[in-house]
């Protein structure tokens, strides 16, 4: 299914209301990208990005402090001398995983699963190209 949104849908910057940027209906039922946006929320532009499936909060761009300290002890947990160790990250979600394993030269192999095609798009030609194109770009 193409996306749906308006994905330059904005709400005013002193606007907190969150408004949704895609709505779409996967094989897991619906999935939604919402907005919500104030200049003091350091990201980009101050808007963060909530991922909705089926009803219920998942994540945002808020905070990845869980994230990243995930995939770093991951690393950790490895003796330092292991050749390039591989990682797989379940669900791209936000993407701060994959943008904390990306920027550690160490990972010889990072693979993503993510089921939502739309989680996806929004990450290759969407909103959270922002937070992650760098890493999508990285060729392991």
């Amino acid at each position: 299914m193409q996306p749906q949104p308006p994905y330059a849908a904005q709400p005013a910057a002193d606007d907190d209301r969150p408004v949704t940027v895609d709505r779409r209906e996967g094989p897991y039922g619906e999935v939604v990208l919402r907005r919500r946006g104030g200049a003091d929320r350091g990201q980009p532009d101050g808007a963060v990005f909530e991922i909705i499936a089926n009803g219920c909060f998942l994540m945002d761009t808020s905070d990845g402090r869980s994230e990243r300290l995930l995939v770093r002890a991951a690393l950790d947990a490895l003796p330092a001398d292991r050749p390039s160790p591989a990682l797989l990250i379940g669900g791209l979600g936000v993407g701060f995983s994959l943008v904390e394993a990306a920027a550690e030269p160490r990972w010889g192999r990072i693979a993503v699963v993510e089921r939502e095609a739309a989680v996806i798009d929004w990450h290759r030609e969407g909103p959270l190209s922002a937070v992650s194109a760098g890493a999508l770009a990285d060729p392991r």
